[in-house]
């Protein structure tokens, strides 16, 4: 797990990801985070920068 919140870190918290025209329960409009055949759910992600990258 990344350490603590830096210049180099920050918190990603996709509230509605499935969230698009059309889209139900029968037929979402994505699966994330889990995948096919699951449905879209809430989550959060800390996404980091590598050193040098």
């Amino acid at each position: 797990m990344p350490g603590p919140i830096t210049q180099d870190r920050i918190p990603v918290a996709p509230q509605y990801p499935g969230e698009t025209d059309g889209a139900s329960a029968e037929q979402p409009g994505s699966a994330w985070p889990d995948g096919p055949g699951k449905l879209p759910r809430p989550s959060v992600v800390t996404v980091w920068k590598e050193r040098g990258r």
